[in-house]
């Protein structure tokens, strides 16, 4: 926010940027707490925990939701897809639907499984 108010402020926004309103009206450029407290993002974070094959060197869980190197967790949310397949002018809310459609079944058949194998 700070880079964006001081980039406003050049000289060559003169006549284009008039005056800054609502929030911005009152904040400085070295007020931290006011810019900390106006600011959000309507962003759709995704890849903060990508999903890759099971032995590869890169992403953190594998195809059936499990994180890589833990066991019994489960990872089931957007931030299993890589950032570059689903970008943020895309809507997260279908694509996540199926990795939750898809970590249920898998849930379910390793818990019907172990079931079925612990009364052998």
């Amino acid at each position: 926010v700070r880079h964006l108010l001081q980039y406003l402020s050049a000289p060559a926004w003169n006549g284009y940027v008039l005056s800054p309103f609502g929030i911005l009206a009152n904040i400085m450029l070295s007020d931290d707490s006011a810019i900390r407290e106006s600011s959000s993002s309507t962003a759709h974070p995704v890849g903060t925990a990508a999903m890759s094959e099971k032995d590869a060197d890169y992403g953190v869980v594998d195809p059936d939701s499990i994180l890589k190197g833990v066991d019994g967790l489960r990872v089931v949310d957007a931030s299993v897809f890589d950032s570059y397949s689903l970008s943020s002018s895309a809507h997260t809310q279908a694509p996540t639907y199926v990795i939750a459609e898809r970590a249920a079944a898998l849930i379910k058949s390793t818990w019907l499984y172990s079931r079925w194998y612990e009364s052998k």
